[in-house]
């Protein structure tokens, strides 16, 4: 178990170790990894420091990789060892041997070298104005299913922006426990977790759904779900009611929200990025061709 206090200070070392290994604000770096306490700090860190947070998707194997990170050129990369084979085999002229650090796992060799070593700086740093919100602090990877994969910018601002938005309308109290098993990685991720950190919310990271063990494990006086459409949330409603589970919440833009029941779980369901939409009065698609 993460307290907020604990991320806190984890993302500060970090972001020092981060300064320490020559990073600094402008500067990308790759986070690679399956949900995870460690991916949050990593993000912070980035954010802290005014370094770019360059998310990899974690189903993109060696062939994909290997352009993106030719056009990223990463200052440093943080990987998960279960999704680290992956990279691997990218030469060192793209990513050097040592930029690599590994979270959860004993790679020592080759160059390779253990996330927690960057944790030992021990040197000052002068972290940027964190009024700086008009420029880069995200990069997010499209999937390429149209094309190359494209790098998508978000700023301080426009992250804020959405996370206000999303606190100010999904209607969270202080008892509610979220369940987040939305890829970190991905958008629709990263907004969830950092809103509910944002509000303080308790929250379960998970690397995956499945309905019956979520339902049957996470009993709370208040719980949320956080899915996509429509599979996960379809097998929520053939779980049996339960009176701990306040809501569905979706994170999809998609029109499939039609084939959906009512309820799931004995709780009703809520399109969080369709309602975000319609408070940003964006909801309606443009006329024509």
């Amino acid at each position: 178990m993460w307290t907020y206090e604990r991320l806190a200070a984890e993302a500060e070392r970090l972001a020092r170790g981060l300064a320490a290994r020559g990073v600094g604000p402008g500067d990308r770096v790759a986070i690679h990894m399956m949900n995870r306490p460690e991916m949050v700090v990593a993000y912070y860190a980035c954010f802290k420091l005014g370094s770019i947070a360059a998310p990899l998707r974690t189903a993109f194997k060696f062939a994909e990789l290997t352009p993106i990170l030719q056009r990223l050129k990463p200052a440093l990369y943080i990987g998960d060892a279960d999704l680290y084979g992956s990279v691997a085999p990218v030469e060192p002229s793209i990513l050097a041997l040592d930029k690599r650090f590994i979270v959860n796992g004993a790679i020592e060799d080759h160059g390779m070298q253990r996330w927690e070593t960057l944790f030992d700086a021990t040197t000052d740093v002068s972290f940027p104005d964190s009024t700086a919100s008009c420029k880069p602090a995200l990069l997010i990877i499209t999937s390429g299913t149209t094309g190359q994969p494209k790098f998508v910018v978000h700023t301080p601002a426009t992250l804020s922006e959405s996370v206000e938005l999303v606190v100010k309308h999904w209607g969270l109290s202080d008892d509610d426990v979220m369940i987040e098993p939305l890829p970190m990685a991905h958008m629709s991720g990263l907004i969830t977790f950092l809103s509910l950190i944002r509000f303080g919310a308790p929250f379960v990271l998970l690397e995956g759904f499945d309905a019956d063990n979520v339902l049957g494990q996470h009993r709370t006086p208040s719980l949320h779900l956080v899915s996509r459409f429509p599979g996960p949330v379809c097998g929520a409603a053939r779980v049996p009611a339960s009176p701990t589970t306040r809501s569905v919440v979706a994170a999809s833009l998609s029109d499939r929200s039609r084939y959906l029941p009512d309820r799931s779980a004995g709780a009703g369901h809520c399109n969080l990025w369709r309602t975000t939409l319609q408070h940003l009065g964006c909801n309606r698609r443009p006329s024509g061709p």
